[in-house]
């Protein structure tokens, strides 16, 4: 019945207008103009600066707040544009409706007992999303653009496959981040779509759009973290309906992200209860049969069982269809 009733939307030609027309009105054209520099060049550290501002102001319109006496998170929504939209393995989902746009925005938060500074290192790195998000089939750097201590600017490109009911979508994307640990002590990862000649569209596959205030902002409270992650953003291809129905879901990232981050965390602590108990030079060889030096990016992904305290290994997702090469 549902893949029947999808159908039928597609034949109405004013409904896939407004799918392809949904990144190209309102607000969303506006606000995502790219600023030039006097020479007619992408000023990109300006656009850094707007991005970082961007996703600050909707984290703070969502108007939540980190209680330290009870390490738990508390918000009034009389005041916000962010509206109450579900709950789910302890991140709470906010969304909103895109200004003059039938798309909409989400936002979801969470704890994490963790440092930021350790799951910030896990976030900036393109080459340890796959340690976390089941639908990433490639991601890697285009080009790095400005680098130094506390902030990278870089383009980026990721492709995604998901399945859910009767749909399978597969999209890839192009975009800019800029990847900064703010004076506050706050990490913000923010990002947007942009077209590089380094980054051409690939046969076969519909490149979806990211919207400016999308991306993930970590906020300290001693030893927890509280983690945000704001997706604003078109499939492209799908009536407006459909594209929201399948972005709901997206600020569960910050559950995946806990999952992997805790995973690994007890992983840890397993092998050095064993290393402390086998024989030297025995250890790292029976609990994961690699040496413990090896980098967190480099041991492929990791799934982790909530009611046996077991970490199981898998290997990198590869789709070679979609993992297309590009001009270094």
């Amino acid at each position: 019945f549902i893949k029947g009733v999808v159908r039928l939307l597609y034949c109405f030609p004013e409904i896939s207008a407004m799918a392809s027309k949904a990144d190209s009105t309102g607000e969303v054209a506006e606000r995502d103009l790219l600023p030039l520099d006097p020479q007619g060049q992408v000023d990109w550290n300006a656009l850094g600066d707007t991005l970082t501002a961007r996703i600050l102001e909707e984290v703070s319109d969502a108007n939540f707040e980190y209680r330290n006496g009870t390490g738990s998170v508390e918000r009034n929504d009389s005041h916000s544009e962010w509206k109450y939209c579900f709950q789910e393995n302890d991140v709470t989902v906010l969304q909103k409706r895109l200004k003059n746009s039938p798309l909409k925005g989400f936002l979801g938060y969470g704890i994490i007992d963790l440092p930021l500074d350790q799951i910030a290192k896990v976030v900036a790195d393109l080459g340890c999303v796959y340690l976390w998000d089941m639908f990433t089939t490639d991601a890697r750097y285009i080009r790095v653009i400005s680098e130094s201590e506390t902030q990278k600017d870089f383009i980026a490109y990721r492709s995604i496959m998901a399945t859910r009911c009767f749909f399978k979508v597969v999209r890839d994307m192009c975009y800019y981040a800029r990847s900064k640990f703010l004076d506050d002590g706050r990490y913000v990862l923010t990002v947007m779509s942009v077209a590089d000649p380094k980054c051409p569209l690939v046969p076969g596959l519909t490149r979806m759009k990211l919207f400016s205030g999308t991306g993930w902002v970590l906020e300290p409270h001693n030893e927890q973290t509280l983690v945000v992650y704001t997706g604003q953003s078109d499939l492209v291809g799908f009536p407006p309906i459909v594209v929201n129905l399948g972005m709901k879901r997206s600020p569960m990232n910050v559950h995946f992200l806990r999952r992997f981050l805790i995973g690994a965390q007890r992983s840890a602590k397993a092998r050095s209860r064993t290393s402390t108990s086998a024989p030297d030079g025995e250890a790292d060889h029976e609990v994961t049969g690699r040496s413990s030096a090896t980098p967190l990016r480099d041991m492929g992904p990791k799934r982790h069982d909530e009611e046996e305290d077991t970490v199981y290994e898998e290997p990198v997702p590869i789709n070679s269809f979609i993992a297309p090469k590009f001009e270094s």
